[in-house]
């Protein structure tokens, strides 16, 4: 009996140690679903950010598209602008010279030409030799 007494003891020892290591694994166990818990929030706190800058980005890259558009029609209707103005001052020109000259010929001017030795001749033709828009 003194044995089965002292087994028992030991058994109840083993037990109540057992029982301790228990409680204590529930402990770390419920502690770890915590952490877990709130790492799981604060990944989809993550995701849903993500998701409003994806979203953000995607707008801008459309925002940049129209912009680009935008300024490439402002660009060419400058160019137009441009080329109309110099046609209308060229126009403004040859009106004036006539006034100046009342007799004169100007049909043969032309706003691509230069004067070079004498000579009307291509712009394009002179600029490939490096000369100036001056009378020779």
């Amino acid at each position: 009996m003194l044995q089965s007494a002292a087994e028992s003891t030991d058994l109840k020892g083993q037990l109540e140690t057992k029982e301790t290591m228990l409680a204590e694994l529930k402990k770390e166990l419920s502690s770890t679903k915590e952490k877990l818990k709130l790492e799981k929030e604060e990944h989809e706190r993550a995701i849903e950010s993500l998701g409003k800058k994806e979203s953000e980005l995607t707008t801008m890259g459309e925002q940049i598209v129209e912009v680009t558009l935008k300024l490439k029609q402002i660009e060419s209707s400058r160019e137009a602008d441009i080329l109309d103005a110099f046609a209308e001052d060229f126009e403004r020109a040859v009106i004036q010279a006539k006034f100046l000259c009342p007799g004169g010929e100007f049909t043969a001017m032309d706003p691509s030409k230069i004067v070079r030795n004498g000579q009307l001749v291509d712009d394009e033709e002179v600029a490939e030799e490096g000369d100036d828009n001056l009378a020779d």
